[in-house]
């Protein structure tokens, strides 16, 4: 027979663990990209579990510490160029720099290896108006 003690830590954990299935049922989605989505969400559930005096919720907050890196750059930068995140609601004020710092950073280094236009023949769309008009 279950215990009364034991019907109370089994109704915390389905309060626990049922954002853990609603997060899995979302970024199972196969209809929408869900990588930019990944981190907001993962952070928003960290913001929920928050180590307390509960100890499954620190269990479950130092795995997703362990497991997950919620302000990998890689993480960061498809959430910031992801029209539904790009506010960066989830993330910290430094997160949300090193974001945008991130891609400045891609953005340059794109830049500098693109070969200069200046020297080169005008676009194929110039040429066409071109032969068009003549």
């Amino acid at each position: 027979m279950i215990t009364e003690d034991e019907w109370s830590l089994i109704l915390d954990l389905t309060k626990v663990l049922s954002h853990f299935a609603d997060t899995t049922d979302y970024l199972g989605g196969s209809k929408y990209c869900t990588y930019s989505s990944m981190n907001p969400t993962i952070i928003e559930i960290m913001k929920w579990i928050r180590p307390s005096s509960n100890q499954v919720k620190k269990n479950l907050y130092d795995a997703m510490i362990h497991y997950f890196n919620p302000a990998s750059s890689e993480a960061l930068l498809a959430a910031l160029l992801d029209p539904h995140f790009k506010k960066l609601q989830s993330f910290t004020p430094d997160q949300k720099q090193v974001a945008e710092n991130e891609l400045q950073n891609k953005y340059n280094e794109i830049k500098s290896n693109q070969p200069s236009t200046a020297s080169s023949s005008p676009p194929a769309s110039s040429q066409r108006k071109k032969k068009i008009t003549i």
